[in-house]
């Protein structure tokens, strides 16, 4: 599975959706997002990004418990999965009843913003 980019809908209490989802003029304040399976979250999960203007996709693995890291040549990002209330509200039909999903949070933002800037490095998730 792929880590997904998603936001609030505009009535928050109706879950989450995709950016594209949302209408033209709203912003959005999205978070990264990821599902568990059989009752527990993945070794690993997809992570699409850029570097400049090429698409890359890393892997994000399990380093423990709910600790994730993902390599980006000799650099490491940490991020920690936090249980969520959230659930898909959109359109696609394969995200209804869903299992729960997590939020990904990097463990050093400054660390993790000085490595993508050096990189011109950005995460972006699966946003459809």
């Amino acid at each position: 599975m792929n880590v997904m980019f998603l936001c609030e809908s505009l009535e928050p209490e109706k879950g989450l959706v995709f950016p594209n989802e949302l209408d033209d003029y709203c912003g959005f304040p999205g978070m990264f997002i990821i599902e568990e399976k059989q009752g527990k979250l993945d070794e690993e999960y997809v992570f699409e990004a850029f570097s400049g203007d090429k698409k890359i996709s890393l892997a994000l693995q399990r380093y423990d418990g709910n600790t994730f890291y993902a390599k980006f040549g000799k650099d490491i990002f940490y991020f920690m999965a936090y249980s969520s209330k959230y659930f898909y509200a959109g359109k696609m039909n394969c995200l209804k009843n869903h299992n729960p999903f997590w939020i990904l949070a990097p463990v050093n933002t400054k660390q993790l913003e000085d490595v993508c800037q050096k990189h011109e490095f950005f995460f972006v998730g699966s946003v459809d």
